[in-house]
């Protein structure tokens, strides 16, 4: 009973870089805080606003410190090459913040909120005509 209690309790954490890099992750929510105001309304749903063909997206990170969004069931166009986008990823020393660089040259920086083996969900903060924008994303592992 104790070797049981034991081995159970020496049981190895994941790390970050683990746990991202063992499953393909899928976007589910987009948040936008403070909202866009878009006529009459604000958009605080990104993600409903997004075409279907866009939202199946996979992103794909590699322990060899790339990256790799792929079209996923549906495609926008019958045409679009499968591969979306690619790049290279990392995580600062204290593993809370993700920067992806693509090969456009385009860097994104997310604060990292929550990743295990089942959830990411990270903060990216961007500009728009004087307003900064809190983008929330939430992703699951597939």
């Amino acid at each position: 009973m104790i070797l049981v209690v034991f081995a159970v309790s020496c049981k190895k954490e994941k790390t970050k870089i683990e746990l991202l890099t063992e499953k393909a992750w899928l976007t589910t929510a987009i948040a936008v805080n403070p909202g866009i105001p878009a006529g009459n309304a604000t958009i605080t749903d990104l993600f409903s606003q997004l075409q279907p063909c866009v939202n199946d997206n996979m992103l794909t990170f590699s322990a060899d410190k790339t990256y790799l969004e792929e079209e996923g069931a549906t495609k926008c166009n019958a045409s679009d090459a499968q591969t979306v986008e690619t790049g290279k990823w990392s995580l600062n020393e204290g593993e809370t913040v993700l920067t992806k660089v693509g090969t456009d040259k385009i860097t994104r920086i997310f604060d990292l909120i929550e990743l295990n083996g089942t959830t990411l969900k990270m903060n990216e903060t961007k500009s728009l005509h004087n307003e900064k924008y809190t983008l929330s994303y939430t992703l699951i592992a597939k």
